[in-house]
């Protein structure tokens, strides 16, 4: 009898032990699924932001504002560019304070 006890003892810790490996397998199934879905549901935010991005940049970048604010600054550079008119002869240019 003994002999059957241990056998039985064993065939029931095999049992749980594979049932323990098939919870955990499909908890990682089910994991692997939600990170995945997670993932594309990502992605598809992200396609969203970057086509609301690249809509304002297209709308900003044609309108007359920023065309007219282009031009007065590209005008502000060149007068930088300009050189400064030449110290009266015999005075000290300014220093600044």
């Amino acid at each position: 009898m003994t002999a059957f006890t241990s056998v039985s003892a064993v065939a029931i810790i095999m049992v749980v032990l594979a049932l323990v490996a098939w919870s955990k397998a499909e908890k990682a199934r089910k994991n692997e699924d939600e990170a995945t879905k997670q993932r594309d549901k990502a992605r598809a935010r992200f396609k969203l932001a970057r086509e609301a991005v690249d809509k304002f940049h297209t709308q900003v970048s044609e309108s007359p504002e920023v065309a007219t604010s282009k031009q007065f600054f590209l005008r502000g550079q060149d007068i930088c560019r300009k050189p400064s008119p030449p110290a009266l002869p015999g005075r000290l240019p300014r220093r600044p304070r």
